[in-house]
């Protein structure tokens, strides 16, 4: 958001004006470049009086400001046009990512919000969608408002946004048949990023066929889910969102499928979700009978008490009660498995570049393992290709410098 005053801009001409006296430039040249910055302002005051599509900060994250900015813009659009349902959906998006990045916004804001779209627009495609996305409502929210994610589908089958909610639906209820169906209409909606599948395809390949996945979020359990699914690649992986293992009823029947005693007690049982899902990662860890990896991605205090027994083979951990050669594992699936070239160059401009910069921080622990295995074997053509994926990585990294330190 642009500042009230025009003291950044007054302070930005000073500095501008000093290094052009030391360079002896002529008053009509300065007046000229003035001018030209002059422009860029103005060019850039229109562009943040612009409405602009709101995505999920799974999808596009922006900063708070921008996201308060467009709530501010599309508020205008619904008071103009009270039937605008898109208008009303993007002005919800807004309203919801601030909620997550700061405090300007609660859970209580966004109902009253969706009140109002019940009101205005109570039989479109946004309502019925976005009221499921806010979810409030007791007992299991996932059954007890899934029909509005029906009606929406029902309304206009051709909108992606319903897709995570579709196939998380037939995740849950396990649902193999639309879990694929799902999978594919994802895919060839070509809405999801290419990287960030073939980061998926990587989590993927760092796994044993006949093996339990443990994943995070929605950017590391979707994309590895559709590849599986619609190519066809490590199908008896089976991949496990941890957030959704604490339902109860998807938890047993996923727990009895895998031939796992059952895990009888609650979330309320413990002090906080987060121990409830420590306690059904180790109650996994006890009873699994086939090969167990935690996705990279998945905060390592979920695994923490279990440490010494996890071991990297790529973009996974492996959880293992025997000590086993996994660095001979990690170099097999980053040199034969990995399609890491997306990460070297990128053809696409893609609105989730800054959502895959942060997924590939999770190669950077593999990568500069055989980076330091390479140079002790003296493998000097694939010390090189470590050193530029790594570096490639760092670049787009606000914590760069502490990356390159493992460098030469």
């Amino acid at each position: 958001m642009l500042p009230k005053d025009n003291s950044v801009y007054e302070n930005y001409f000073f500095h501008f004006g000093q290094q052009l006296d030391l360079l002896l430039i002529n008053k009509s040249t300065i007046m000229k470049l003035k001018l030209i910055v002059l422009l860029i302002v103005i060019s850039t005051s229109q562009l943040f009086s612009q409405k602009q599509p709101v995505y999920s900060i799974v999808k596009q994250p922006q900063s708070t400001e921008w996201y308060q900015n467009q709530l501010k813009l599309w508020n205008a659009e619904i008071k103009i046009n009270p039937k605008n349902a898109y208008a009303w959906q993007n002005a919800y998006i807004a309203m919801r990512m601030i909620k997550i990045k700061s405090t300007f916004k609660t859970q209580k804001d966004l109902n009253v919000f969706i009140k109002k779209m019940q009101q205005a627009i109570p039989d479109t495609y946004e309502y019925h969608y976005l009221t499921y996305y806010n979810r409030e409502v007791g007992g299991d929210k996932y059954e007890k408002l899934f029909h509005h994610i029906e009606k929406a589908y029902e309304i206009d089958p051709t909108r992606t946004e319903i897709y995570p909610d579709l196939l998380t639906h037939a995740l849950m209820n396990s649902n193999s048949v639309k879990v694929k169906e799902y999978s594919s209409l994802w895919f060839n909606s070509n809405t999801t990023s290419p990287n960030i599948l073939n980061f998926g395809y990587n989590m993927l390949a760092s796994c044993e066929d006949n093996s339990v996945l443990i994943t995070n979020g929605d950017n590391d359990t979707y994309p590895p889910i559709i590849v599986q699914n619609h190519l066809g690649y490590k199908p008896n992986v089976k991949v496990l969102n941890i957030y959704l293992l604490q339902k109860d009823k998807y938890r047993n029947e996923v727990f009895k499928s895998l031939g796992i005693k059952p895990f009888d007690k609650k979330n309320a049982d413990f002090k906080t979700s987060y121990d409830f899902m420590k306690a059904i990662a180790r109650h996994l860890e006890k009873y699994l009978k086939i090969p167990l990896y935690y996705s990279s991605t998945v905060n390592k205090g979920l695994y923490k008490a279990s440490f010494d027994k996890t071991y990297v083979v790529g973009l996974a951990v492996q959880y293992c009660e025997k000590k086993f050669d996994n660095l001979a594992i990690l170099k097999k699936n980053v040199e034969l498995h990995f399609k890491i070239d997306y990460i070297e160059t990128s053809f696409l401009n893609d609105i989730s570049k800054q959502v895959i910069a942060q997924s590939n921080n999770a190669y950077l622990l593999g990568f500069i393992t055989l980076y330091n295995h390479y140079k002790l074997s003296g493998d000097e053509v694939n010390k090189k290709k470590m050193d530029k994926l790594i570096r490639k990585i760092a670049a787009s990294n606000n914590n760069s410098s502490n990356i390159l330190k493992y460098l030469d």
